[in-house]
């Protein structure tokens, strides 16, 4: 395998293996090994596409996913086939700017969150965000 920059360890060999698993059973359903670095769509949506195909029909289904997870084609075909999805962001400069400036919500004494409309330069259309703010100190 190659060797690839893991945290501040260059030159170890990582591993991030997308995976998928049915929440109540702990059931395996899909999985790869790979070098480690960011898996892209070209990796998630067949994964995505494995785990499908072995599903059942009447599920109904939830996708948690990494920053992996987050490109306009992923987001796209879990929103074609339906699925209900949480995406951990990946914190890009337009991203922070607009979770910066929306206004939050206080949850409690230490998060907040923040709804709104957001589109991506690389998406096709518009989403919704949810930005869960914890506050340090």
């Amino acid at each position: 395998m190659p060797s690839t920059r893991t945290g501040k360890r260059r030159g170890v060999r990582s591993y991030e293996p997308p995976f998928a698993v049915e929440a109540n059973s702990g059931l395996f359903w899909a999985g790869l090994q790979r070098p480690g670095g960011n898996p892209g769509a070209a990796e998630v949506v067949p994964l995505l596409e494995h785990s499908w195909a072995i599903m059942p029909s009447s599920r109904e289904v939830r996708v948690r996913g990494d920053a992996n997870f987050y490109s306009d084609d992923t987001l796209t075909w879990l929103e074609t086939h339906r699925a209900q999805y949480a995406i951990v962001a990946r914190p890009t400069a337009p991203l922070k700017q607009r979770v910066t400036s929306s206004a939050n919500t206080a949850i409690s004494e230490r998060w907040a969150v923040a709804d709104f409309a957001y589109r991506a330069a690389t998406w096709a259309r518009t989403r919704r965000i949810v930005a869960v703010r914890m506050t340090v100190g």
